[in-house]
């Protein structure tokens, strides 16, 4: 950056600035080709900033904090929601793997040589966590489609 080679310069800017013109000043950017080179820089850069004051007016705060506050639930409700997911893929896994399971079972369980095969207790074991299995995926799969059907209605 180059320094001012006229000691009147710093004064027409700031006149230009003001608009506060002495006749001595008035006579001097007339006469003087560095202060005339100030006053077409001084302009370009006071249009500029006229310009970009018109232009990009920042947002009012209130509007800056409900973005904000919207963007922090949003984040919340994705982490929250996030589980859901996992547990709604999990549970149509288990409830598939279920249905095959039963499906596959069903043969078995319709002729003698498989029933005789188990004890009774571990028939009764078996059996029981079928139920428990059954019970526990369809009702959390019940109230996560419950859940859903309820937030888009």
């Amino acid at each position: 950056m180059n320094g001012m080679s006229c000691k009147f310069e710093a004064e027409v800017i700031g006149a230009l600035r003001t608009g506060n013109w002495s006749t001595s000043l008035l006579d001097h950017k007339e006469h003087c080709p560095d202060c005339r080179e100030a006053i077409l820089v001084a302009e370009a850069m006071q249009q500029d900033a006229a310009w970009i004051q018109a232009k990009a007016e920042p947002p009012s705060v209130s509007q800056v904090w409900a973005l904000s506050q919207r963007r922090r639930r949003e984040a919340a409700m994705e982490r929250a929601t996030r589980w859901v997911r996992i547990l709604k893929v999990a549970g149509w896994l288990y409830a598939s793997i279920f249905v095959v399971w039963g499906l596959h079972l069903l043969p078995r369980l319709a002729s003698d040589s498989f029933l005789t095969a188990l004890n009774p207790k571990a028939l009764d074991e078996s059996v029981a966590a079928a139920v428990l299995a059954a019970v526990f995926i369809g009702s959390g799969l019940w109230y996560a489609l419950r859940g859903d059907q309820r937030q888009t209605g």
